[in-house]
């Protein structure tokens, strides 16, 4: 759809939806709990659970490195995708971990997941973000090392950053992933690779590409300190330039920030953290007709349950992992000013362009950028342990 068409859609759903309906489409707890199912976890005719013949086509493309030419309806002349740390072939080693890992120790892993998922999905469709998130948070503090799921005998749950953002449901549902994966094969799959793999299903799920996530992880022992939380966590303020430094200190580049930002295309954002973008005064970052509807709902004067008030990041696909977000960032429909940011340099912006257009191209950075991401600072070989509870460290399960 044009983007132009986008915006004028908006702007018409804006004027004829009255406030009530807005805040019934809108209204969850903190938690994520009521979002409505995605009609696409419905199983279709190839029987596949949320995976569309569509998706399934655009899949087939990027995987095959075809029809994703950069000149095709684009105008972004000589660009290329990277191929990166996520170019390499199934089962290649990367820094300790390879594509299956556990087919001999835990060969029904991804299965395991996946079935857990789909029950999980199906009640509440905001968990493949609230999952996708966890990752996120994990990997960009001390690596990928599950340290964000422990609460014993320190967390990094409740450091600023994370306290705001990360559902307790969505920890939850990890919890009880872990659990199914140790009443199969005790001992064996460890924490991290469990968040990896439940985002790798949970992207899928969603409508996004499946991406040959490499594992062989092993988990931190200890929670990294309030302040490194703080410190690798990127506000949904910061400016451009400030964004691409935060990304470059986890040795990601502008393809990586770019793509990884298109995880915004599914989720909710906290109306504490819209206000700055609509009060005292509206964003430059906003289109006014958007920022009026994001007024409606989330101010203070027009909100009696402010504490947990919600908002979708993306009002056009809600539920549906595609490359909508970009279209948003371009149409100023896009909720913080670190998605605004991105047309604030002449490379992110021809990025945000070529992926509005180019869903496919798209779906191929995003999983290689995930892939980068999963093997930031990792543990492998006979470093920290698998933990058998996600919360706890194994000296800690028996005292």
């Amino acid at each position: 759809m044009a983007m132009a068409a986008i915006l004028a859609m908006l702007v018409t759903c804006v004027a004829m939806i009255s406030l009530p309906m807005i805040l019934g489409a809108v209204f969850e707890s903190g938690d994520g709990n009521g979002v409505k199912d995605n009609p696409s976890l419905s199983a279709n005719s190839g029987g596949s659970l949320g995976i569309t013949k569509s998706d399934s086509a655009n899949q087939k493309v990027w995987r095959a490195g075809e029809g994703a030419s950069p000149g095709s309806g684009t105008s972004t002349g000589s660009f290329t995708p990277a191929t990166g740390s996520g170019g390499g072939r199934a089962g290649a080693a990367a820094g300790g971990l390879s594509e299956g890992f556990y087919g001999s120790s835990c060969p029904q892993v991804e299965t395991i997941i996946e079935q857990q998922l789909r029950v999980i999905l199906q009640a509440d469709i905001g968990q493949a973000a609230g999952i996708l998130r966890i990752m996120f948070h994990d990997c960009f503090v001390q690596g990928c090392d599950a340290s964000l799921l422990l609460v014993r005998p320190t967390t990094e749950q409740t450091a600023t950053p994370n306290n705001a953002s990360i559902r307790a449901s969505s920890l939850r549902a990890l919890d009880t992933i872990k659990a199914a994966i140790e009443a199969v094969c005790p001992g064996v799959v460890s924490c991290a690779d469990t968040i990896v793999l439940s985002t790798k299903i949970a992207v899928k799920l969603s409508g996004g590409p499946i991406i040959p996530m490499r594992t062989g992880r092993r988990d931190g022992l200890s929670a990294a300190s309030n302040q490194t939380v703080v410190n690798n966590i990127p506000p949904p303020t910061l400016n451009i330039t400030a964004l691409k430094q935060n990304f470059q200190n986890q040795g990601l580049d502008s393809r990586d920030l770019v793509a990884l930002s298109g995880g915004h295309t599914i989720g909710r954002a906290h109306c504490r953290f819209v206000d700055p973008q609509i009060t005292p005064t509206i964003s430059t970052d906003l289109n006014t007709a958007f920022a009026l509807n994001l007024s409606r709902i989330c101010l203070p004067a027009n909100n009696s349950i402010k504490a947990r008030q919600t908002t979708h990041l993306d009002f056009i696909t809600q539920n549906l992992f595609d490359n909508s977000y970009f279209q948003n960032v371009l149409s100023k429909v896009a909720i913080f000013h670190t998605d605004a940011a991105l047309t604030n340099a002449s490379d992110t912006l021809q990025l945000v362009q070529l992926y509005a257009q180019n869903q496919p191209l798209f779906f191929q950075q995003f999983s290689q950028s995930m892939i980068k991401m999963s093997q930031l600072n990792i543990l492998t070989g006979q470093q920290g342990e698998i933990r058998k509870k996600c919360t706890t460290p194994n000296q800690y399960l028996n005292a």
